[in-house]
């Protein structure tokens, strides 16, 4: 249980990394990496890239600021300062749309952004998020998004015919910000994660900013986390942070249970290989009343070593689409079908990018699941061609 950290990437990288771990010898770590040669400037744009600079805002002030230069603290000061208040100015907007909602009588569920910020951290500035997410019921779907057009939103994409057997969620704007309305959780890859009547039935209550909001149980977190990294690949820090600081607040018997569920809901090799990535690079250690194979079969390994190539990597535009197919193999359901499903949703069914690709009018929309593989070929090709050069 006890291997050592594994340090990745340059000495940029390593310093964040450091910063993020949750080990005994995460001060040490942290210091012998602020020795190394650093290029400051390239430090500030991987903790952006990755998600994480209000956290190594934090560790640093904690430990070692005299060791950071002093034009790059106060970049770090602006920055923080200008996510507390752009994170305050979004938890206004989510207290104000959740309680609208329940003045109607729909029961709504926050999801991520300054929920999960509290939860992980204790506070809603201190992680970087770029939209608010709340859950309905399916039946109250309708009424909600006739709610928030009547509070002022509008739709991101009025084009998108939404089906809400196939889709999970619509895109609002309300004000400056981004609203997902979610009516459901699971996605292809996991058809039997996240029910949600299970997820309102766990549900907790939380202070966010004085006021009580509704969110997912820690377990129930920690499931949609691991759903919500292997679908990004696990290709930025801030997926790992999080899981890493949520799992930290959880009790052995908490997550005993959270593997059976786990198991249940077709999420265990998510969570093998979730655990092991928070144990390899930021020093987590499972509880020892709950054993857990670290060292993963060969799925785990292979998905592991994908995680740790996108990270180092650091693509600004994140994993292409073939990473993540490769990724839904070797992590999604051992159900072919569902795997299979899965890939043609990835495949087939358009994303927000691709209605920003080609604007289509109304009566040419169907074209739209015509148009994602020609994208994702011509980005294909793209990659190749960078590979090759």
């Amino acid at each position: 249980m006890k291997s050592p950290v594994k340090m990745i990437g340059c000495a940029e990288l390593q310093l964040i990394q450091a910063a993020l771990r949750v080990d005994a010898a995460r001060d040490i770590a942290l210091k012998n990496a602020l020795n190394g040669q650093l290029q400051w400037e390239k430090v500030l744009s991987l903790a952006r890239h990755h998600g994480v600079l209000p956290q190594l805002y934090l560790r640093l002030c904690e430990m070692e600021a005299d060791k950071v230069p002093p034009a790059i603290m106060q970049e770090m000061i602006a920055s923080q300062q200008a996510n507390e208040l752009r994170t305050f100015q979004m938890t206004c907007d989510l207290i104000r749309i959740v309680r609208t909602l329940e003045a109607a009588g729909i029961a709504v569920l926050c999801l991520k952004g300054p929920a999960l910020a509290v939860t992980a951290y204790g506070k809603p500035s201190m992680r970087h998020y770029g939209d608010l997410d709340i859950l309905v019921r399916i039946e109250n779907y309708l009424r909600a998004k006739e709610i928030l057009l009547q509070m002022g939103a509008r739709l991101t994409y009025p084009e998108r015919a939404v089906n809400t057997s196939e889709s999970r969620h619509d895109n609002f704007l309300y004000g400056d910000n981004s609203i997902e309305l979610h009516w459901q959780v699971t996605t292809p890859e996991f058809p039997d994660a996240l029910p949600v009547d299970e997820l309102f039935r766990n549900c907790r209550s939380i202070s966010v900013n004085g006021q009580l909001l509704k969110t997912l149980s820690l377990e129930d977190t920690v499931l949609n986390l691991l759903q919500h990294g292997t679908q990004h690949c696990w290709a930025t820090l801030r997926h790992l942070a999080v899981l890493t600081a949520t799992l930290q607040r959880m009790e052995a018997p908490e997550l005993a249970a959270t593997f059976v569920t786990a198991q249940a809901q077709g999420l265990l090799q998510p969570m093998l290989t979730g655990i092991s990535l928070s144990h390899d690079l930021l020093g987590y250690t499972p509880p020892e009343e709950v054993p857990i194979n670290l060292t993963g079969d060969q799925r785990t390994r292979r998905a592991i070593r994908l995680s740790k190539y996108l990270l180092v990597a650091s693509n600004t535009d994140g994993p292409n689409d073939f990473e993540r197919i490769h990724m839904q193999i070797i992590s999604g359901h051992k159900n072919r079908f569902s795997t299979i499903y899965a890939i043609l949703g990835t495949s087939f069914v358009p994303t927000a990018t691709d209605y920003q690709w080609v604007k289509l009018p109304a009566y040419l929309r169907w074209l739209y699941p015509v148009l994602r593989p020609v994208r994702m070929i011509i980005k294909g090709i793209k990659i190749l061609c960078l590979r090759k050069g």
